[in-house]
């Protein structure tokens, strides 16, 4: 999930519901006696349990231990369980960075990206004009370019996205260094 997550969210990876919670919250305390992750004070997402991992290492060794495909799958049920906590302008990046992140990695085992390309599509370009909203332009640029190769060449939201991601380009000066350079 990232740097952090929630035990709903453990649930939402594992594909079960909230009736899961007590076994989940146990697997959660013993990983936190053995100091792998450490549970937050305060939860930044209502009525769930916050926790990190203690560190960045243990994280990246334990994500690179799934193999793609399922990473992938693990990204789009991360997506799904970020919509189902309603606020999407606070969740519009994170919700880019997984849909594209399960877009890589679907693409590279070789499986159609067909039934979510819609919803990352759109995601992606939400991230975009929220990473715009905050200045943050190189980050804005590269979810449009994202989008952009994503959206149908015929599609009439299609012109005003490429407006968007020129004004991305144009705030961040076309540093063909930061941003991807494609052709719309």
């Amino acid at each position: 999930m990232g740097k952090v997550f929630w035990s709903g969210a453990v649930a939402a990876l594992r594909g079960t519901d909230s009736a899961d919670l007590p076994s989940i919250g146990a697997c959660l305390h013993a990983l936190e006696r053995k100091q792998f992750v450490q549970r937050a004070r305060r939860s930044s997402v209502a009525d769930e349990s916050e926790y990190a991992f203690r560190h960045a290492l243990l994280r990246d060794v334990a994500y690179g231990q799934i193999p793609r495909a399922e990473r992938a799958e693990r990204h789009l049920r991360t997506a799904a369980w970020f919509e189902t906590l309603g606020r999407p302008d606070e969740h519009a990046e994170t919700l880019g960075y997984h849909y594209a992140a399960a877009l890589e990695l679907t693409r590279a085992s070789g499986k159609p990206v067909d039934r979510f390309i819609e919803s990352a599509r759109l995601a992606l370009r939400h991230a975009g004009e929220r990473a715009f909203a905050f200045n943050a332009f190189p980050r804005a640029a590269r979810f449009y370019a994202d989008a952009a190769e994503l959206w149908p060449r015929h599609d009439p939201g299609r012109p005003l996205l490429l407006l968007q991601y020129g004004a991305a380009l144009q705030a961040v000066g076309c540093r063909n260094s930061v941003v991807k350079r494609e052709r719309y």
